[in-house]
């Protein structure tokens, strides 16, 4: 029996659960496409938004959030094994479907961000405190602006040094990295180390989504 049901959840986008012939999925899909589809009766649409887009204005910004992880990092020329990092806010705002910009902010772990979740400064070289990123000789502007995997590989591909380092983290605010290096065989990322972005820039996921589009 084949079924389909839609949630809608307040700060979230519609999530789409359908079984057919015994198979069962569940997507979220952004709102324009969901009311063109019902709209004009016609089936959903293929093009499925991933469940990391938390903000889209399904033209040419979307906005990510990624789960706190363990990743491998670069410092200089070492590489620092499996670092627990907390969870992410990556936003990419594109022109013609490529990539044109984009902002990385950290999070305190409290789930899937809504609109009025607090932004923090990322923990990271190579970032600043409204976000952006000096790529160095990374390049991004072939990257699709839903490509969110790519963008992140390039990001933590790199080799970090000593750039934008400094005001990333409570207890080393002149060099972010001696916290990254304290946290090599640790469980999970002291959230207290975050720092809370300026007000001059956009504090919450919802003032973040506002400025992009």
């Amino acid at each position: 029996m084949n079924r389909l049901r839609i949630t809608f959840i307040e700060g979230q986008l519609p999530t789409i659960e359908a079984v057919e012939n015994g198979v069962h999925t569940r997507k979220s899909v952004s709102l324009t496409a969901l009311l063109e589809a019902l709209v004009s009766n016609a089936a959903l649409p293929a093009r499925l938004i991933p469940e990391q887009l938390v903000a889209t204005n399904s033209v040419d910004t979307h906005i990510f959030y990624l789960p706190p992880c363990r990743r491998d990092l670069i410092l200089d020329d070492v590489t620092l094994p499996q670092i627990p990092l907390p969870g992410l806010l990556l936003a990419v705002k594109g022109e013609n479907g490529l990539v044109d910009e984009v902002r990385l902010f950290a999070l305190k772990d409290h789930g899937r961000p809504t609109g009025t979740t607090p932004l923090f400064v990322a923990p990271l070289p190579n970032t600043s405190a409204n976000g952006e990123i000096c790529w160095g000789s990374a390049s991004i502007k072939s990257c699709r602006i839903d490509a969110w995997e790519l963008i992140l590989a390039e990001f933590f591909g790199s080799r970090f040094t000593n750039h934008g380092c400094n005001d990333s983290c409570r207890s080393h605010l002149e060099d972010v990295r001696q916290l990254l290096v304290g946290l090599v065989g640790k469980e999970s990322f002291p959230e207290d180390e975050l720092l809370p972005v300026d007000e001059r820039y956009p504090t919450t996921l919802g003032e973040l989504a506002e400025r992009m589009v």
